[in-house]
């Protein structure tokens, strides 16, 4: 609410002046401040949700490279696919300096469940577990990487009696 305000610094005139009060101007202030931090806030919230969000398209992706190169592999040599890759923000496979993220395949496993283990011959497992670099890359002294998750590739033998080669 505007609160007139009598102007007498001209000689003999007196004109009204509408201004806000000092508590309006206050609550103003404090109105407008909750709501800057409110923003700050959710920014935070979104940027994590991004980050969540590409490490996840990331280790997708490696998980579908991972299962196609299984998939043409032969059967019996999955084991050539166990190592370490790096990538970058992108996704896209580098040298381990320039890495933000590593994905550690290992196998191939039988796979197990609760009733039985399944043949090695029809079935195998390959785990891939993803880490984040610490410092941006995966040079020496940089700290220890941090690990983000663990997926796994079933790959099926589409031999007819589970050997590789017979007819």
């Amino acid at each position: 609410m505007k609160a007139p305000i009598t102007d007498s610094s001209a000689i003999g005139s007196s004109r009204l002046i509408e201004a806000f009060t000092l508590i309006e101007v206050t609550l103003a202030i404090g109105v407008v401040a909750f709501a800057i931090l409110t923003m700050v806030g959710l920014n935070s919230v979104g940027l994590t949700t991004l980050r969540s969000a590409r490490d996840s398209a990331m280790e997708a992706q490696v998980v579908q490279a991972v299962g196609s190169e299984a998939r043409l592999s032969d059967f019996s040599q999955l084991s050539t696919l166990a190592g370490t890759r790096y990538y970058d923000q992108e996704g896209r496979q580098v040298v381990a300096a320039s890495a933000s993220f590593a994905a550690v395949v290992s196998g191939p496993k039988a796979l197990d469940t609760n009733a039985q283990t399944i043949s090695t011959n029809h079935i195998q497992k390959l785990s891939v577990e993803f880490y984040r670099s610490p410092g941006g890359n995966f040079q020496q002294g940089q700290g220890s990487p941090a690990f983000i998750s663990m997926r796994s590739v079933l790959v099926a033998n589409s031999e007819r009696d589970g050997t590789v080669g017979s007819p």
